[in-house]
């Protein structure tokens, strides 16, 4: 019943707000509603406040990444995206999964800068020159500003 209403009202207030998929995680089941409006959801149906879009990032040999909204929206590039899903060309599987890491972490520990992400983002700026480049490139096309100011100074050292 919900479900059917809340469809009906999906249809009516089509606008120019953003379309995603929008997944609910039940104990038993998901449900996926492709190309729904989250703020209706919320608008309609408060206790659907928790609602989060999970991105689709495609590196350049074809690999699929899977990123929670928290961490996706780091990035200018996905925020201003009108699709769940985006290509990132010129960046293999390997350092878009380095990006995707660090994206996380900060996204969990955003607000707070305390020793343990300091180390973390120690350990994971410890690569050699060619990934720092890489990492670079994939950051600044992806518009992650903290992470490009992390990686700019430790290129050419």
């Amino acid at each position: 019943m919900h479900i059917a209403l809340l469809l009906t009202l999906m249809q009516a207030k089509k606008k120019h707000t953003e379309k995603c998929d929008v997944i609910f995680q039940l104990p038993f089941q998901t449900l996926v509603f492709p190309h729904l409006n989250p703020f209706l959801l919320t608008y309609f149906f408060p206790y659907f406040n928790n609602v989060s879009r999970v991105f689709k990032l495609r590196s350049s040999d074809n690999e699929t990444f899977q990123v929670e909204e928290a961490a996706a929206l780091l990035s200018k590039t996905i925020k201003s995206s009108t699709s769940t899903e985006i290509t990132v060309p010129y960046v293999k599987a390997e350092i878009l999964g380095k990006v995707v890491d660090w994206c996380n972490k900060h996204a969990v520990s955003e607000g707070t800068k305390d020793q343990l992400i300091k180390e973390w983002d120690a350990e994971f700026l410890s690569v050699d020159q060619d990934v720092l480049f890489k990492l670079i490139t994939a950051a600044d096309y992806l518009q992650i500003k903290e992470l490009v100011d992390q990686l700019s100074p430790r290129v050419g050292a």
